[in-house]
């Protein structure tokens, strides 16, 4: 199932409303955001409990948040994880990995989590060599195609400027019908 939004640039705006659309009520309900760099938009979805893993050492844009921030490698982390979380979240992350990491980064997703969340841009955007070590330079290209079994939400205009677009994966039990609450949802910015 997927949505194609063709007319919409992108924005944060733009992006939380989505985001906030796929995440469904989160009241009394928990979060990783796993790559999770400044965090700028999950700390406003309101979960009541959050947790935010980066390989790096970051500061988090709501500073109430830092005490939430665990730095590490999120496969050390999924892997001796014994939490399982509403929802799982890696927003501008998966195309830090070489593709077969980024498999295996959704494998453990689902294990970990009810649903699960990718956001990445659209295809192979400033793709450079998998040798690459810095952990801010894109090691693969992502499309919806790659996420059998999950909804996608397309914005093929997402970054104009980057003549690029990006797109929403996610997964949780009875996808079609999540689909379709979140398709009605977004009907105000379609």
């Amino acid at each position: 199932m997927q949505l194609i939004l063709e007319n919409i640039e992108g924005s944060g705006e733009v992006y939380l409303k989505i985001l906030k659309a796929i995440c469904g009520d989160t009241e009394n309900k928990s979060m990783v955001d796993l790559m999770c760099h400044h965090a700028p938009y999950t700390q406003m979805l309101g979960f009541k409990t959050k947790t935010y893993i980066d390989i790096l050492d970051r500061k988090l844009d709501n500073t109430d948040d830092q005490k939430y921030f665990i730095c590490n490698d999120i496969f050390n982390f999924l892997k001796k994880n014994e939490i399982i979380y509403d929802v799982a979240i890696c927003s501008d992350g998966i195309e830090h990995l070489p593709k077969d990491k980024g498999f295996e980064l959704i494998e453990l997703m689902l294990t970990n989590s009810e649903m699960q969340i990718i956001f990445t841009p659209l295809g192979e955007y400033m793709v450079t060599v998998e040798t690459d070590i810095n952990p801010d330079s894109h090691k693969s290209g992502w499309l919806p195609e790659d996420f059998k079994g999950w909804s996608s939400i397309v914005i093929p205009n997402f970054h104009p400027k980057l003549n690029t677009g990006a797109f929403f994966a996610w997964h949780c039990d009875n996808i079609e019908h999540d689909f379709e609450r979140v398709k009605n949802e977004l009907k105000s910015i379609i």
